[in-house]
């Protein structure tokens, strides 16, 4: 990510921490799929984060869970991961 970190420091501060939270959530994630014993690269930019996330839901077991609107994804069997999107509409 080191030219989106560049960018970053271009960025009024406010979004400055909003992208400081997206990479560390980023970072965590990219951890905790490597615990699960998958091996994946470093995330330094879009094409690597594609990647990773290619190769999770890759192997990864995917379930929609409709009344919720949510995406779960499971990986691992002793160190496990669920990744849970979701979304809500407002008004």
């Amino acid at each position: 990510m080191g030219k989106v970190k560049a960018a970053l420091a271009m960025m009024n501060p406010a979004t400055q921490v909003k992208m400081g939270r997206i990479f560390g959530w980023v970072d965590d994630l990219v951890e905790a799929i490597r615990r699960t014993g998958l091996e994946v690269g470093e995330v330094n930019g879009e094409e690597d984060l594609q990647e990773v996330l290619l190769k999770l839901i890759g192997k990864a077991k995917v379930r929609h869970v409709r009344e919720k609107n949510a995406l779960v994804l499971e990986l691992g069997k002793e160190k496990r991961l669920r990744l849970t999107l979701s979304f809500k509409e407002v008004e």
